[in-house]
């Protein structure tokens, strides 16, 4: 967009002349703009009106966030066990936006036919095989393009590779463009994206001004696990921190919302004829991380941007929470200290992702005001 005035001509001053500069010329500016602060889309639970959520639900590119706050916590460091590959993490020093759910069938819709729907393909891209989503049918090309069956709009995304999470948080960094190049770079430079052996060569961690990225493992952990309310238990290795994901030291119940469960993992359609992968995500409104994040404890295993630590020259990203058939026990595999790892090019029915986001300055907010106050001034 083009400036309305002139600089010195009187009718915009200099210093406002310099905010809006920085208004116009800030992609990043430009790009918070779009934050819209909003009620939560599922009542929140106790716990989390205690932390504070109400006053920190976003909503931006169709995701629904949660701001965490209780910045320097510190690292869940109790005494180690063998399975326990999250101790040591988990202390954030900065508040960051996550995603209250999984990504949905229609975030998911909406990237696919930007990334698919073109001559110039985009590398690691593959159609899942686990959503609620089908092939357009009015569509006659280029490439391929699908839409989100009517009431499936929220069904969770399995087979999502970690490269792909990658792109489309380079996506949203570059605010949705159909560039070619928006999916290329901003949070993760694809052009690293590699496998020589059992090794790979891939950007080890998002760009420093990325806006959107693949949560960590620690800030997954703290969204899920950590209660800044939580009564200490004398123990400064454990004070703060949950069991389970649904803010207490007790397994859910794994089974279908209507019929008294609490998470959508370790059942199949053996059990009440239901099939999980068919559970929109949000259907278990009672079962809430302190911070009122969903989904942690069923629907996809979710990639994090940490490395797992397999020794020399052989390494994976770490994977979250369990998923809808859970082939090893949901008890488990949800519990505080288990994370398991995949290749950032593996794909699997049971593996997706949440993103995590950067939180707009109170600067920002008020670089934005200042400009919209003079363009308001220039057009009356």
């Amino acid at each position: 967009m083009a400036f309305i005035g002139k600089c010195g001509s009187g009718v915009i001053s200099a210093a406002a002349c310099v905010v809006a500069a920085v208004v116009w010329a800030s992609g990043t500016a430009l790009a918070q703009s779009q934050i819209t602060p909003g009620a939560p889309s599922v009542p929140l639970t106790a716990p989390a009106l205690a932390n504070g959520v109400q006053n920190r639900i976003t909503y931006q590119f169709g995701t629904e966030f949660v701001t965490i706050g209780a910045a320097g916590n510190n690292n869940w460091t109790p005494s180690p066990l063998a399975s326990d590959n999250m101790r040591g993490h988990g202390g954030i020093a900065y508040e960051y936006r996550i995603g209250r759910t999984e990504i949905t069938t229609s975030q998911w819709v909406a990237f696919m036919n930007a990334a698919c729907g073109r001559s110039d393909s985009i590398p690691w891209i593959s159609i899942p095989s686990t959503w609620g989503a089908a092939a357009d049918p009015t569509y006659s090309g280029p490439g391929r393009r699908w839409i989100a069956v009517p009431g499936r709009e929220n069904y969770g995304v399995g087979d999502i590779s970690w490269r792909a999470a990658a792109i489309y948080c380079n996506w949203l960094h570059n605010n949705q463009s159909t560039e070619r190049s928006a999916f290329l770079s901003g949070a993760y430079a694809v052009s690293t994206f590699g496998a020589p052996g059992i090794a790979f060569t891939d950007q080890a961690a998002h760009s420093p001004d990325a806006r959107f990225w693949i949560p960590t493992m620690g800030e997954w952990m703290k969204a899920a696990y950590y209660d800044p309310n939580k009564p200490s238990t004398g123990d400064p290795g454990r004070d703060g921190w949950w069991r389970y994901a649904n803010g207490t030291n007790t397994s859910p119940i794994y089974g279908a919302p209507w019929s008294g469960g609490e998470a959508n993992s370790g059942f199949t359609t053996a059990i009440n004829g239901v099939d999980a992968t068919e559970i929109p995500l949000m259907s278990y409104v009672n079962v809430q991380s302190p911070w009122g994040v969903m989904d942690l404890m069923g629907g996809t295993r979710e990639w994090t941007e940490t490395l797992s630590n397999n020794g020399p020259g052989y390494r994976e990203r770490m994977v979250c929470g369990a998923a809808w058939t859970a082939p090893v026990d949901p008890i488990f595999t949800n519990r505080l200290g288990f994370a398991g790892s995949g290749y950032p090019s593996d794909e699997g029915y049971v593996v997706g992702f949440r993103i995590a986001a950067s939180v707009p300055t109170p600067g920002t907010a008020a670089v934005l005001a200042v400009g919209a106050l003079v363009m308001g001034r220039r057009r009356r």
